[in-house]
């Protein structure tokens, strides 16, 4: 191996001044200080009924984004009047046009100059288990 000024060499790489015979005396590495061995871990069986049903709760949800998403694109005056309430900051109001697009789930909504960020969750509803958060820029 030749020697390149550049290149970092780690110490316990290259700058051991003694061997250490391993098993089958091949060479081998002693641990360094801050290292661990690490036991096989032992996972109980793959079972995807919760993921399953996290996954078709988070399409109800998708479907309720949808919902204000397209009142959006299709409605200049509702994305006016969105956008003017939020920059009054009348908090009430753009939960109430929110909400007139026909999303039932629980919304969080949080305005900024910036744009909006919307969080839906089903947390009333039975095996509450997820939210989405919608963020648009404006």
């Amino acid at each position: 191996m030749y020697y390149t000024p550049n290149v970092y060499y780690p110490f316990h790489c290259c700058h051991q001044r003694r061997k250490t015979l391993g098993a089958g005396g091949y060479r081998s590495l002693p641990l360094q200080v801050g290292s661990t061995v690490r036991a096989p871990h032992n996972y109980p069986p793959i079972d995807i009924h919760e993921l399953n049903q996290s996954a078709k709760k988070l399409q109800i949800l998708m479907k309720q984004a949808q919902l204000f998403v397209n009142k959006i694109t299709h409605s200049p005056q509702f994305a006016h009047d969105l956008m003017d309430a939020a920059q009054k900051s009348d908090q009430k109001k753009v939960e109430k046009l929110i909400l007139s697009t026909g999303i039932t789930v629980n919304i969080k909504n949080h305005f900024t100059p910036d744009g909006i960020k919307i969080e839906l969750n089903n947390t009333d509803s039975e095996g509450a288990c997820c939210s989405l958060i919608v963020g648009l820029k404006w």
